[in-house]
């Protein structure tokens, strides 16, 4: 069964596709999922990525980059990023578990060396879970004690 605001469909086809502005279409195993995320060419994180739009900036190679978070949660509160598009956790590819560890140690590596021994790796998927730019990003938060449960 479709989750909510999803269209079942019978394509067979492991690809994405544009379906038209502001809707991105996941074909995959019967199921055709229209998800209502930012297209990548408005994609704030992407425009960051690309240098288009300006960023404190941590670290920057050839698939991610870091920057400081401009509405912080914690003294410290930085944003990982990949440069390639990717909406959100539930769409990764299996192609991507590699992006993904590198996200992780990098984030590790970043927060060690700017001070913050201690931290909380954040991601979200979906607007009802907190996510607001619907591009992946992991959110490294340290600083001061972190309460649980987070939300």
């Amino acid at each position: 069964m479709a989750s909510p605001g999803t269209l079942q469909c019978r394509h067979k086809l492991d690809s994405y596709k544009k379906l038209k502005s502001n809707n991105i279409v996941k074909l995959k195993a019967d199921r055709c999922i229209i998800a209502k995320e930012t297209e990548m060419d408005d994609c704030i994180f992407c425009k960051i990525s690309q240098g288009v739009i300006p960023a404190n900036k941590l670290y920057e190679d050839d698939e991610v980059v870091a920057f400081w978070d401009l509405n912080p949660q914690a003294p410290k509160h930085f944003l990982i990023i990949p440069k390639k598009h990717v909406v959100g956790p539930a769409t990764l590819a299996p192609a991507d578990e590699a992006l993904m560890g590198r996200l992780t140690r990098r984030a590790a590596e970043l927060a060690t060396r700017h001070g913050i021994p201690d931290f909380r790796l954040v991601m979200n998927n979906g607007a009802k879970a907190g996510q607001s730019v619907f591009h992946l990003h992991m959110h490294v938060l340290g600083g001061r004690p972190l309460s649980w449960p987070p939300g």
